[in-house]
């Protein structure tokens, strides 16, 4: 009775006793061949909230396959880049049915793409095969149990923490990248086999967009005042006003990690003619820290670079303020903002400080102001 109690769903198919349990008593059940997720507790998945769904092994997201909308129920794959339609996954709890949602695509139309309704869902396999296509389906007033899901986390047995596993309720089977195994140029989407909890391809997570702002004080780095280089590699800490040569570099850190940050390199070196008088720091500024054991994904770098540069020669006194390619610019006052449709980046612009009077070392140094940062903050656990 109280095995019964606890347990919701439990399979011996293929020597392996698995069992999922609820918060309110948790129960692990396994063999040595693998072990079965179970559910967190303590924080709870958003519903009703639009969620990128993210597969570890090919970085890569959920999407319905564009090539088939036209075709009734279109095929389900995953794609590289984080797009609206993308992005607008619902989890949608089954009434009396703890630890099972139906998953919803209810993506606007955008540029080039209708709209894109329905539930995923899961096409019979053949008797005796454990492996089936999984496809978009027209959304029904009540999800069939193909269409629902149970949202295992992955625990134990070399599973990386806070993953999940997606077991379709009819069938058993689970939810698998299946990465490369089919004649397709994107990565394939089938549900697979009955375990998981220790398979890459088997491994989801979710994530909720983040701010399109700036995320630190002020947009700037640092906040207030300036980094300070500390180091003279050369020459005796004055650049006599000759120049100096200034490279300024933003390098946007902690993809797939729980902590983004931002490191900044500056160089100032004197010009011809003077002592060779150059001056250097680097500076590592968190920006955005998820929750213990959750991570934040960064936009591709085709929407947010990784690193940006920026570069100039000091031609007369007071601070210069200077912006990457392709707005190269460079003056002494600041740039006007970016347009809206400006080309995505890290660095809005840099304020600096090259030669000063008299000494510059412990003088010289750099302010960054910041553009939109893009960037997914991974959905807490579930209940």
């Amino acid at each position: 009775m109280l095995l019964k109690r606890y347990v919701d769903a439990v399979s011996t198919r293929g020597g392996m006793f698995m069992a999922r349990s609820f918060c309110s008593a948790p129960l692990l059940i396994a063999t040595a061949i693998a072990l079965w997720p179970t559910p967190a507790c303590g924080e709870t998945l958003p519903v009703n909230r639009p969620l990128f769904i993210w597969n570890e092994t090919t970085n890569k997201v959920l999407q319905a396959d564009p090539a088939a909308l036209g075709r009734g129920e279109p095929g389900v794959q995953l794609a590289a880049g984080f797009t609206t339609q993308q992005g607008s996954w619902f989890l949608i709890p089954i009434a009396g049915r703890p630890g099972r949602v139906a998953i919803q695509l209810n993506a606007p139309a955008v540029a080039g793409a209708p709209a894109i309704a329905g539930l995923l869902d899961v096409n019979p396999p053949a008797p005796g095969v454990e492996r089936a296509t999984v496809k978009l389906a027209r959304l029904k007033a009540a999800p069939t149990s193909s269409q629902q899901w149970r949202l295992l986390e992955t625990t134990g047995g070399g599973a990386r923490p806070g993953a999940f596993v997606l077991q379709n309720v009819r069938y058993g089977l689970v939810l698998d990248a299946d990465a490369g195994t089919q004649n397709n140029p994107t990565t394939v989407v089938q549900a697979l086999g009955r375990g998981g909890a220790t398979n890459p391809n088997r491994q989801w997570r979710f994530f909720v967009p983040g701010p399109r702002t700036a995320i630190i004080p002020n947009d700037s780095l640092p906040a207030n005042g300036k980094f300070i280089l500390p180091t003279l590699t050369n020459g005796a800490g004055d650049f006599l006003r000759k120049g100096p040569n200034v490279t300024v570099t933003a390098s946007l850190l902690g993809d797939n990690t729980n902590e983004l940050s931002i490191q900044i390199t500056m160089t100032a070196a004197a010009t011809a003619g003077g002592d060779g008088t150059t001056i250097t720091g680097t500076q590592n500024f968190p920006i955005v820290r998820a929750a213990p054991g959750r991570k934040l994904l960064l936009a591709p770098a085709t929407l947010v670079p990784r690193t940006e540069t920026c570069t100039y020669t000091q031609v007369a006194a007071g601070d210069d303020y200077c912006s990457p390619p392709p707005a190269n610019y460079f003056g002494k006052a600041p740039p006007a903002p970016p347009a809206r449709n400006a080309p995505p980046g890290i660095i809005w612009y840099c304020q600096c400080t090259g030669d000063t009077s008299g000494p510059a070392l412990g003088k010289t140094g750099v302010r960054v102001f910041l553009k939109p940062i893009v960037y997914m903050t991974e959905a807490a656990r579930l209940p």
